[in-house]
């Protein structure tokens, strides 16, 4: 009992937006794991050949170099909850371009949409940071890594039984709507319990600052009072 009293108390921390992040995570890590590892595949399978799923690759890290550039500013600027949200949204909606793919040219459409969607990353970095304590973020960051994870160990077999039920192509095309709704489902936890961070900083900046002020004051009258 001692020990799980302990084990308890140092995960206490795990609440609130970590929580949500990591729930969040655990959908996109079941269905991400269920489809990376058959994308080119699938789009070769679309009539890609090795040079334009290379270039495609290359369009998307360059789409995502910008995204997160810009993303950075806004979650500084702007905060960083709607951001996350919102383009969540987005990427859940672009895995229906991979769905309903008669070819590769409506994917690299998907492609592209997604990394861009991305801007949110850096928001989702700030974010996760925000909201676990200074004191625990190793731990905090190995959970968040970890527990999603496990759901992935899964996703393999479901993937196997689609294609082996409906062959290759149909069979990722259910995969992908079955991300689409992986997606979606983090997308609607985020949207319902996730809780911006930099507004509550920013307040807390303000009351420090004025409390600085405060005591330079006093500090000031009181030098004033001593040399007089």
């Amino acid at each position: 009992m001692p020990r799980l009293s302990r084990l308890k108390d140092e995960l206490s921390f795990v609440r609130g937006n970590l929580l949500v992040l990591i729930v969040s995570w655990v959908f996109f890590r079941f269905v991400g794991s269920m489809v990376y590892p058959y994308e080119s595949l699938y789009l070769e399978a679309l009539g890609a050949s090795a040079f334009i799923i290379g270039l495609l690759g290359a369009i998307s890290t360059l789409a995502l170099f910008f995204s997160r550039l810009v993303g950075g500013y806004l979650a500084d600027k702007y905060g960083r909850r709607d951001l996350i949200v919102a383009m969540t949204f987005g990427v859940a909606l672009s895995y229906a371009f991979y769905a309903l793919a008669p070819d590769w040219k409506l994917v690299a459409i998907g492609m592209v949409v997604a990394n861009l969607c991305l801007v949110y990353q850096p928001a989702l970095q700030a974010i996760t940071a925000d909201s676990i304590p200074p004191e625990k973020r190793g731990l905090g960051y190995a959970l968040a890594n970890v527990i999603p994870g496990i759901s992935a160990l899964f996703s393999p077999f479901v993937a196997r039984a689609l294609i082996y039920r409906y062959g290759f192509v149909e069979g990722m095309r259910a995969a992908y709507w079955i991300t689409v709704a992986g997606c979606l489902m983090a997308a609607l936890t985020r949207a319902f319990f996730l809780e911006e961070t930099l507004k509550e900083k920013a307040k807390r900046d303000v009351k420090g600052r004025e409390a600085d002020a405060e005591r330079a004051k006093g500090l000031h009258g009181h030098i004033v009072h001593k040399y007089i």
